[in-house]
Order: structure tokens, then C-alpha cells, then sequence
């Protein structure tokens, strides 16, 4: 059993003319008591309340202790001040455990533990209440989206418009680029690579070089720092693009734009508001991305 020393006294004893102080031992066996209050979130930070109590030993400090509820160890922890803990840094749309544990003068300690969800980053207009559906709006802090379904655990979600040279979504001012740095020519196309006819080479329709890349990682970048703990960016599939024929509702407002890949050839297309057809080298088209998010996010 843990016992310490935590106050000390004296006690006097007289015999006579002689007097002898002898020091007297208060032990504290007994935790500090925590109490949690009120917990508020935001989409990126959480706010506990809480009060702590030791009467014999005083409280010596308070720590909040956090993680995502499906990870299994706390592995980060803020300082309490003035009985509230302030959490930030977080993801949206996850729910996190927290512990709030104190420690008294002696070192003993005693902790509460709860949970709470942080706020969606996005608001999803459903045409179903109680599920996602192909077509539904996504707005994720003024950006607009619609949801293109499921891959793997993400969610798919295509821009209401192409991009601008800050890499936002824009209705006007939407930059062009060629699908690649490389010149793509007509030519043979399969298994994602294009043909090359005036060197005679094969080369990948999208990848790492594409000028389309470099706006494409941007706005991902940009998405991802609203709060979602990943996003990844990519043209639209020409699969994906005619599973809706609504698509086209934007119009040029959406802008004429590169896709990916196209039925089962691989082919990049360019495609205007009402349809899209075989690429070659063009500078006149513009970037219009999809977007991967996590869906427990969404």
C-alpha cells in the first residue's frame, strides 16, 4: 500500500523543565477526486470542463488525455488550466475518448473518462434521408461537390466546378492546362498509357510530371487542411462521369475539362457541359477533380 509523508507536524511533550518536540506523520492514502462537466466540440477542437479536489495533499496537476475512439492507446495529452482542458488539432466528423486525470501532492492519481464527437466538416443535401446517393451536394466550407459513391472505405466527391490557378474551385478565371507536360498525341492508347506519335514512345496519362498533378495536390492540400485526416485528388473516370447524366446541370460553369480514364480503353477525353470525345494535345481545357475523403468523415 502506498503511503507517504505529506504534511508534518510537531508534537510537544514537557516533562519537567525539559521539553522534546517529536515530529508527527500525516499520511494520505486517499486519491483526488475528478469530476467531469460540460464537453463542447467544434469541427477541429474540443472543450472539457472538469474539477478536480484532494483536501489532505492538494492537487499537484491535471492532464487530458485523448484519442480517436477506434485506436486502443492515448497517445497525446494536453495540460488542464483553471479546470478546463482545450483540445485542438482534431479531425471532423470522428469521435474521440478523453481521460481527465489529476494527481495529488502525494502522487496519487484518479481519472474520469468519456467521449465526443467533433463537428462535420461537410453538410451533405440528401436525396435519401438515411443513405448517400450518387448525385447528392456535398458543401465542405463553401466548396460544392457531388457525391460519385464509394471506394474502398472513402467517399468519391466530384467538383461542382474546375479550378483556378490558385487551385480553388471557380465558376470564372478557371485555369487550362494540357492533360500532361508531355505533348499526348492521337496514337494507340490501353492499359492507362497514351501513344506518342512524334517520338514514338509510351507514356502514363496522368502521373507525377502532369501539370494537371501539381493544382490537383494543391487543392487536395487545401481540402485536407479544413480538418479531414486524409484527402487525395485525381481526374474523373469517364465511367464514373456517365453514371449520371446530371453531370452536365453545370454547364460550362463547370468548365470543359480533362478526365481520366474512358471505358475500357484508358483513354483521356476532354469533355465539354454536353459531351466528351478522344483527346490529343490541347492547352484549352481545364482541371475538374475528385476528391477522396474518408466517408466515416463525411
Amino acid at each position: 500500500e502506498k503511503a507517504n509523508i505529506v504534511t508534518n507536524s510537531y508534537l510537544v511533550e514537557c516533562n519537567g523543565k525539559k521539553c522534546e518536540a517529536k515530529r508527527k506523520m500525516v499520511v494520505d492514502k486517499t486519491a483526488p477526486v475528478v469530476t467531469l462537466g460540460e464537453a463542447t466540440s467544434t469541427k477541429n477542437s474540443i472543450t472539457i470542463n472538469y474539477t478536480s479536489n484532494d483536501p489532505e495533499s492538494g492537487i499537484d496537476n491535471v492532464k487530458c488525455y485523448y484519442k480517436k475512439s477506434t485506436d486502443s492507446d492515448y497517445t497525446n495529452s494536453v495540460d488542464g488550466n483553471n479546470g478546463v482542458c482545450e483540445i485542438t488539432g482534431l479531425n471532423g466528423g470522428n469521435n474521440y475518448t478523453y481521460k481527465v486525470k489529476a494527481i495529488n501532492g502525494d502522487g496519487l492519481d484518479s481519472s474520469e473518462v468519456s467521449s465526443i464527437e467533433t463537428k462535420k466538416i461537410c453538410t451533405v443535401t440528401r436525396q435519401n434521408a438515411d443513405t448517400l446517393t450518387v448525385g447528392d451536394v456535398v458543401t465542405c466550407e463553401g466548396d460544392t461537390f457531388y457525391y460519385l459513391g464509394e471506394e474502398g472505405n472513402n467517399a468519391k466527391l466530384f467538383a461542382k466546378y474546375c479550378l483556378n490557378s490558385n487551385s480553388e474551385q471557380s465558376s470564372t478565371n478557371q485555369v487550362t492546362v494540357p492533360f500532361s507536360s508531355t505533348n499526348y498525341m492521337n496514337g494507340k492508347v490501353g492499359n492507362g498509357l497514351t501513344y506518342n506519335n512524334v517520338d514514338s514512345s509510351w507514356y502514363f496519362v496522368y502521373d507525377i510530371n502532369s501539370t494537371q498533378y501539381t493544382y490537383m495536390e494543391a487543392y487536395a492540400t487545401k481540402i485536407r487542411n479544413l480538418g479531414f485526416s486524409s484527402v487525395s485528388a485525381r481526374p474523373i473516370k469517364m465511367s464514373e462521369y456517365w453514371s449520371k447524366s446530371y453531370w452536365n446541370e453545370s454547364g460550362n460553369a463547370g468548365g470543359n475539362f480533362w478526365t481520366g480514364a474512358a471505358g475500357t480503353d484508358e483513354k483521356p477525353m476532354r469533355c465539354q457541359s454536353w459531351d466528351c470525345w478522344g483527346t490529343y494535345y490541347d492547352e484549352s481545357y481545364r482541371i475538374r477533380p475528385v476528391i477522396l475523403i474518408p466517408k466515416s468523415e463525411l
